[in-house]
This record gives structure tokens, sequence and C-alpha cells, in this order.
């Protein structure tokens, strides 16, 4: 990395097992940091730098790599990996495989440093960037900007899957949430409509739990609309959120809701998750791997009353305790969710 940081950094690659958020944590072995990468459900940010030669890298350690702000909220959705191209016999020492270095460089078409390369650890590049003006709070903006331009692709999701941390949606008001922020917290999902029948009967549950955790710091409740007719259009940059979603902000506020109400425009985390219904519901333990999946509980037409079992509830239960739920996954009731049309009218 850049002399500015070399203490702090030379740390870091020393000891690759620092706990994210610990350190400004960089990996100099790529294929470490892949490894990683997938363990913890993160994308990669990988710099290519010529630490102790060109200017512009160490000015872009000094503005915002080293500043404890960008590597704080970097390494909830990334693993940084820093490839070196250094020209010194010190430098060089410490680059663990330079052959390594160059074909990754080759293959991605790396003319200039820094060159900065957004991707996933399957190796799909969904942003390219090197320097920019602005500052650590900056760079972040970019970095999120570059990742809404062209969103990178996930697979979907099952029981036992870590769920990509870069995962990303706004809220209702514009704010964009992504699944590295709940890590550390027991996360309850669900997939929810303002209008669906089976809500009558789910809401008033979502609401005791959404009272139940509101100051929690254990576990956060997430509620993802994903239904097109009830969405609209997806705003345009600038757009002014206080005026949008009115049907959604009425319904919330009618049932109770504090919890945030991300929008799903086209459906894309809907779709990782396979979500089919409201209320679909998923529980993802303090790493970010999904405990649970399937219906709110057993009883949809809201019959049973006292006697009926709350499958989500127990399974955060289940988890707060370090244990596994003892039932894993149920088949979802409720409205199917309106998905945005294909492009072959399907």
């Amino acid at each position: 990395m850049i002399a500015t940081v070399t203490a702090l950094t030379l740390s870091a690659l020393a000891a690759p097992t620092t706990p994210a958020g610990d350190a400004a944590h960089w990996y100099a072995d790529y294929d470490e940091a892949v490894a990683a990468a997938k363990e913890q459900g993160k994308d990669l940010l990988v710099d290519f730098t010529g630490s102790d030669w060109c200017g512009w890298c160490i000015k872009l350690d000094e503005e915002v790599f080293s500043q404890e702000s960008w590597w704080k909220a970097a390494q909830r959705q990334y693993v940084l990996v820093a490839l070196d191209f250094p020209r010194g016999e010190k430098a060089k020492a410490m680059v663990p495989d330079p052959q390594r270095n160059v074909e990754l460089r080759d293959q991605h078409g790396i003319r200039g440093y820094p060159t900065v390369l957004l991707m996933t650890p399957e190796g799909d590049v969904f942003g390219r960037t090197g320097y920019k003006k602005g500052g650590p709070d900056g760079y972040l903006d970019h970095m999120a900007a570059l990742r809404m331009e062209s969103p990178p692709q996930y697979g979907t999701l099952e029981v036992g899957s870590t769920v990509p941390a870069g995962l990303t949606l706004p809220d209702l008001d514009g704010k964009r949430h992504s699944f590295g922020d709940f890590r550390g917290r027991v996360v309850m999902i669900h997939f929810w409509s303002d209008r669906c029948p089976y809500e009558k009967h789910a809401d008033p549950i979502f609401a005791a739990m959404d009272a139940k955790y509101r100051d929690s710091d254990d576990v956060v409740m997430i509620g993802i609309n994903a239904n097109s007719t009830e969405l609209g259009e997806q705003p345009g940059k600038g757009a002014d959120h206080a005026k949008l979603y009115g049907n959604l902000r009425e319904k919330m506020a009618e049932v109770g809701y504090t919890h945030p109400m991300l929008a799903d425009h086209g459906n894309r985390v809907a779709d990782v998750f396979e979500a089919q219904s409201t209320p679909h519901c998923f529980v993802l333990d303090r790493n970010g791997v999904i405990q649970y999946a399937g219906a709110l509980d057993d009883d949809p037409r809201g019959q049973k009353d006292d006697d009926a079992t709350n499958f989500a509830q127990d399974a955060i239960d289940a988890v707060l305790k370090g244990e596994t739920p003892a039932t894993a996954s149920t088949k979802p009731y409720g409205c199917s969710i309106t998905r945005v049309a294909t492009k072959g009218g399907a």
C-alpha cells in the first residue's frame, strides 16, 4: 500500500485474520482475499497500486484509504485488497506473489495506477475507478453510485447461504441499507404488501415484533416491498422521496410499523431470496447466514390464536441462543409478489 500508512498496512497484511472493523485490513494475496470474501459474504475492493512511487496512489491513500471513517464503512461490504507494483526492494519484499499480481493486472486490462476495481468474489467487475476528490465520504458516495449504476449479480439463496453484505436497497426516504450494515445482529426480514388480505393477520404480529425489537441491539426487523403494483415507477435521481410511496407510508402508520421498509424496484432482492409471497419471512444470524425461510406461522387464516406456532419468532429465539432453529424452512403462504414484466413480456 501507500507510504503514509505503511505501518498500518504491513501489520494488516501480516495478520489477515484480524477481525474486520478492528483495523484497516488489506490483503496482499488476492486468492486469500477471495476465500475470505466468500466466507464473509462480501465483495472485493481491489486497489492496483504503486506504493512507493505513484503520487496519485499516495494521495488516494492519504485522503481516503487511511481514513477510519472510510475503511470502517467499506469493510462492512468489501474485503480490501492491495495489489502492489512497487519499485523499491523493501516494498517488493512485502509482495507475496508478484507474478500473480501481474496476471491479474493483465487480465483486467490495468493501464495506470491507482486503478480500483469493485468486484464479486467470482471475479465479475461491477465498478472501475481510481483517484477521486472528496475525501472518505465522497469516495463512499462514489462507490455507492458505481454499485447503483451496475449492480452486481448474485445467485439465489437458500437456508444456510450467507446473504451478500453488499446487497443493498433504499428505504422509502431514499436512504440505502446494505446487509453488511446489519452484521452482528439477528435480522428478521418479511416481504410485505400494503393490500394483501393475508397481511390482515400478519400485520398485528409483525407490529408486536416491531415494538419488541424497536430498541434492541441484538435484533433488527426489515420489511421489503417488491410488488411492482404497489411501488410504482422507480424514482429518478433527485426525486423528492417525501412525496412518494404514500400508500405504503399510510399503511405502515396504520398498523404501527416503525422498522425500515425497503423498496425493491425490479424485484432484484426478491429474486435473490426467491421470495414468493407476502408475507414470506427470513431470519438471518449475526453473520448474515439464513437460518429460517418460509411462513410467518402455521395460522394463515388467523384462527388458532394462542395455539399458533410463530415460526419466525421461534427462529429468532433459537438464533439468539446460538442454536439452530428446530424448523428451518416451511412453505410460505400469502399473495404472490407482483414482479415486473420480463423483456419477453412474461
